[in-house]
C-alpha cells in the first residue's frame, strides 16, 4: 500500500530473458527460476513482522485501525459476509459494543436511551455531542 512516508516501490517483479521464458514453457519447475533470483522477488522485510500492533515497511499504520477502515470498506461496497468474515477472523470489531448499541437504538427508535449511549461513547468534543443529540431530538418529533 504505497504511503507517501515509502521508498520502496510497491511490487518488484523478476525481468525474464526470452531463454528463461521459453525454459518455462517446456515444462520446467518455475521454482528453479524462483529460487536463483529470490532476493530480486521478495519485498524487503517488515520492521514491525515481530510487533502486531502495526503494519507496513515504516511501521507506521496501526493494525487494529487498518482492519477497521478494510472491513468498513467491505461493507459499504455491500460485501456483508466478507466484513463479518474478516471481524470474526481478526478479532477485531469495526464499531465498540456501545456504538453497536448507539446505532442499534436509533433504528429501533429509542431516541432518549442513544442520548443517554451517545455520552458513554466518549468523544472528546462536547460540540459533536450536542449536535448529536440535537439532531437525535430533532428526529424524535418527527
Amino acid at each position: 500500500m504505497g504511503g507517501v512516508e515509502d521508498d520502496e516501490p510497491s511490487l518488484k517483479r523478476m525481468k525474464l530473458s526470452s531463454n528463461d521464458l521459453i525454459g518455462l514453457s517446456n515444462g520446467s519447475s518455475s521454482e528453479e527460476h524462483i529460487e536463483s533470483s529470490s532476493s530480486e522477488l521478495m519485498a524487503w522485510p517488515l520492521p514491525s513482522e515481530g510487533d502486531k500492533q502495526v503494519v507496513g515497511s515504516k511501521g507506521v499504520i496501526k493494525r487494529d485501525e487498518y482492519v477497521r477502515k478494510i472491513a468498513n470498506a467491505l461493507y459499504c461496497l455491500g460485501y456483508k459476509k466478507s466484513g463479518t468474515c474478516l471481524e470474526e477472523e481478526s478479532g477485531i470489531p469495526v464499531h465498540s459494543l456501545v456504538v453497536n448499541l448507539f446505532i442499534q437504538q436509533i433504528l429501533d427508535g429509542n431516541w432518549d436511551e442513544s442520548i443517554a449511549t451517545l455520552r458513554e461513547i466518549g468523544l472528546a468534543d462536547e460540540t459533536i455531542v450536542r449536535s448529536a443529540s440535537f439532531l437525535i431530538l430533532e428526529q424524535k418529533f418527527f
